[in-house]
């Protein structure tokens, strides 16, 4: 196998799976506003799994092509600049956002700031807007120590801050409680830390299985109304 490949798997059967042969840096060729991206780190969780079984439907397969048949599953991580002809980008920049399970990833950086950037790729145009920003990263050694909880609660802690605007802007639908089944999932988590207070001040209850319990009160805010039962 070479040092770069890509890992697939089937889209009919996610048991079966492959390292498919990349291309390595030397061969990739780039056009004046890409830049080339190496994938240093990524989190692999249910989540993952998520994006594969309804990537026909939202299109995630779409976001990597790869050989027909089979896909590569979009995961949540960071990579650095290797090469770049994009001003403001430059070789050495550390890079969060959404990659393929590979070496290397192509991009065609817009909007670059301080922030970040936006993917411009052309076959990404139509896919949905949020999974197209990349953030940059710090190189401080105390951030890059935090990378793998990042990449696992960044992700849906956003899905989190989106539900907790939605109910606000809602008011919560006129209701006195809002319950939340699988509390100790990310994004419940996540959500009870965000919540605020969800405009009325719902009463929320959290629904989880007694043996995951005393996980998610360990991250359930004293002074946000939130009980497991």
């Amino acid at each position: 196998m070479s040092d770069s490949f890509d890992f697939v798997v089937k889209k009919d059967d996610f048991h079966e799976t492959a390292f498919l042969d990349a291309p390595s840096e030397a061969e990739i060729s780039l056009l004046p506003e890409q830049a080339l991206l190496r994938i240093d780190s990524f989190s692999l969780t249910a989540n993952n799994i998520t994006y594969a079984a309804v990537a026909d439907m939202i299109g995630y397969w779409k976001f990597f092509p790869t050989e027909e048949g089979w896909g590569r599953i979009p995961a949540w991580g960071f990579a650095e600049v290797v090469r770049s002809g994009v001003d403001g980008l430059a070789e050495g920049d550390r890079i969060y956002g959404y990659l393929p399970m590979s070496k290397y990833l192509v991009v065609e950086p817009t909007e670059v700031g301080e922030s970040g950037f936006i993917d411009a790729t052309p076959h990404r145009a139509d896919l949905p807007a949020a999974y197209n920003r990349y953030s940059r990263a710090s190189k401080a050694s105390d951030k890059v120590a935090r990378d793998a909880q990042v990449a696992i609660f960044a992700p849906l802690f956003a899905t989190s801050f989106m539900l907790d605007d939605w109910l606000t802007s809602e008011e919560v639908f006129g209701s006195d409680v809002l319950v939340v089944s699988s509390a100790s999932s990310k994004t419940a988590l996540a959500l009870a830390g965000v919540a605020s207070p969800l405009a009325v001040a719902a009463l929320a209850f959290e629904v989880t299985l007694r043996r995951r319990a005393a996980l998610a009160a360990g991250f359930v805010f004293a002074t946000s109304p939130w009980f497991l039962i």
